[in-house]
């Protein structure tokens, strides 16, 4: 790979993070003011986000989620800031792992060539 391509490529994921920072600041700010934009139903978390992801999360007491109404049938209703700050934690997590993977690899195979 070309030293600019590698540029282009590092431009684009910068400015995929900072497009990803900014809709998380703005979920952070609808759920601080308590705007209703914040506000996600179970049934569109369930379509924008895996399902079993969705029910993993709440059951390891992750993710929370609200009632709409008094009764145990209320719809239940989670916050897009929330889940959004969890995938992107899991995201972070994830490539970091993958970072330390790739240098756990480079030094064994440096390793190998100096034995």
């Amino acid at each position: 790979m070309l030293p600019q391509e590698n540029a282009w490529t590092h431009a684009r994921r910068e400015r995929d993070r900072i497009m990803e920072d900014a809709m998380l600041v703005a979920y952070a700010v609808a759920a601080i003011m308590g705007n209703k934009e914040d506000e996600i139903s179970e049934n569109e978390a369930k379509k924008l986000y895996d399902a079993g992801w969705l029910k993993d999360r709440t059951q390891r007491g992750l993710l929370r989620f609200s009632r709409k109404g008094a009764t145990s049938k209320s719809a239940k209703i989670y916050s897009r800031f929330e889940i959004e700050s969890l995938k992107r934690a899991e995201k972070n997590i994830e490539n970091s792992y993958q970072r330390a993977m790739q240098k756990m690899e480079e030094m064994q195979r440096k390793t190998l060539k100096t034995s």
